[in-house]
């Protein structure tokens, strides 16, 4: 396995397309402006490990051999501000426990 832990935000080809948000993250230290979805190309998928997806089903492109996890996410968009914190607090909970997994293998 790679040493890189590079994760960039990505959406299938086909699909539904999510504006990034407004307004900046609350209490996280970039804002949404840097960071937004990307297409789901077979370059980007064929050097991941793993592949988590938020509910794109059949529309994400898929490769033999690769890990794929579907997070069950809730959509924030015009969500209140304690909500959205929820989603954000319950991705990175996600995301540092599926580091601590691949990083160790």
């Amino acid at each position: 396995m790679g040493g890189s832990t590079s994760a960039p935000p990505a959406q299938p080809r086909a699909g539904r397309s999510f504006p990034p948000p407004s307004r900046p993250r609350p209490n996280a230290a970039s804002p949404w402006t840097q960071a937004y979805p990307k297409p789901l190309t077979d370059s980007v998928l064929g050097v991941a490990d793993v592949i988590v997806t938020m509910g794109c089903g059949d529309t994400c492109p898929v490769l033999p051999g690769k890990r794929y996890l579907d997070w069950n996410v809730a959509d924030p968009a015009r969500q209140p501000i304690a909500t959205v914190r929820r989603i954000r607090d319950d991705l990175q909970t996600r995301v540092t426990a599926l580091l601590a997994e691949v990083l160790v293998q």
